[in-house]
């Protein structure tokens, strides 16, 4: 392969946000810090009116990375477990069994945020017994067992969190495999 035809980062990020356009239409704005945020392992609270694109945003991205999506309807009722998973007793082993929530994903958007209690809110980022995570490899907690490593960001995600409480939008978090935050 010659010089010329080798990708740049550069490039390579180009044509991602060009790939997200035709499926986004006049959001280029909101695609570029979506870029921002994937590369700094960062969050980001969307707030837009509904039926706008932001579900479509969140598994365009997904798709095209071939990442894992799933998604959160929140509301008043919902349990930080409904969010990092339970431990269920599994009566032929006679053991329990953890079985993860929608929080084991790369993409995951928690729609309508707001509207969840803050207890339930601080599962999302790993405060107060709850987490994130992918595949195992971070910090979700069910019945206090651990599930992975603790993410050294959660506090920052919390604060983060904090902020946003009495925003109506949603809460789009990624985890993306092989990607490491230096020092």
């Amino acid at each position: 392969m010659t010089e010329s035809n080798q990708k740049t980062p550069g490039k390579l990020l180009n044509s991602l946000l060009a790939e997200w356009q035709k499926a986004i239409i006049g959001k280029p704005e909101t695609l570029r810090l979506v870029m921002i945020s994937l590369l700094c392992r960062g969050h980001l609270l969307l707030e837009d009116l509904p039926g706008l694109g932001k579900t479509t945003l969140a598994k365009t991205v997904a798709k095209s990375l071939d990442l894992t999506f799933k998604r959160i309807q929140c509301t008043p009722d919902l349990l930080p477990a409904d969010i990092t998973g339970v431990n269920m007793f599994d009566q032929k082993a006679q053991a329990f069994r953890f079985l993860p929530g929608p929080v084991f994903t790369n993409i995951l958007l928690a729609d309508e945020i707001n509207r969840t209690s803050p207890r339930t809110q601080s599962a999302l980022s790993g405060g107060d017994g709850g987490a994130h995570g992918h595949g195992g490899s971070q910090d979700p907690q069910a019945a206090g067992q651990l599930h992975g490593h603790r993410d050294p960001e959660s506090h920052r995600i919390q604060r983060h969190l904090s902020t946003a409480r009495g925003a109506a939008g949603s809460f789009l978090h990624a985890r993306l495999p092989g990607l490491s935050r230096a020092g």
